[in-house]
């Protein structure tokens, strides 16, 4: 089973990522599991005591307590192998996450004119809205 962790203080942005990975376990025919968590906070402290054990962790860098920086720090004090994968909108994060270890960053940006927040709370800052990248080319994604 492949257990993915959500971190995101957003609702919205939270429940999307939930939905966009089970949906990716279901279309690809996977056994897993997405817990969410809305604090860098309990999310560090259940790898402190031994209680989480994430494959993947979809962490958001900007939070109110415990931003996911200081999270990931201090979940790579127990698990030096879990890949973690920043999620943010505030572009001067992005290259803070080498700061951790050589971890992806996802950057998302707010659509200006997408009515329809329901299905997507934002698009990928190098996604156009018909899903092509800036070389006008189909983009994989979960």
């Amino acid at each position: 089973m492949i257990s993915v962790a959500v971190c995101d203080d957003e609702p919205q942005v939270a429940e999307y990522l939930k939905n966009a990975v089970g949906d990716y376990f279901a279309r690809a025919d996977l056994d897993g599991r997405v817990t969410v968590f809305s604090d860098g906070e309990p999310l560090a402290q259940a790898y402190a005591s031994g209680e989480a054990d994430f494959d993947i962790i979809l962490l958001d860098i900007t939070m109110k307590n415990c931003d996911g920086l200081t999270a990931a720090k201090r979940i790579r004090e127990k698990d030096a192998d879990v890949m973690i994968v920043f999620v943010t909108a505030s572009a001067e994060y992005v290259f803070r996450g080498y700061e951790v270890r050589d971890i992806p960053i996802t950057l998302w940006a707010a659509e200006e004119d997408d009515q329809d927040n329901d299905t997507n709370p934002s698009k990928d800052a190098n996604t156009n809205k018909d899903g092509k990248d800036k070389d006008n080319k189909k983009r994989k994604g979960v």
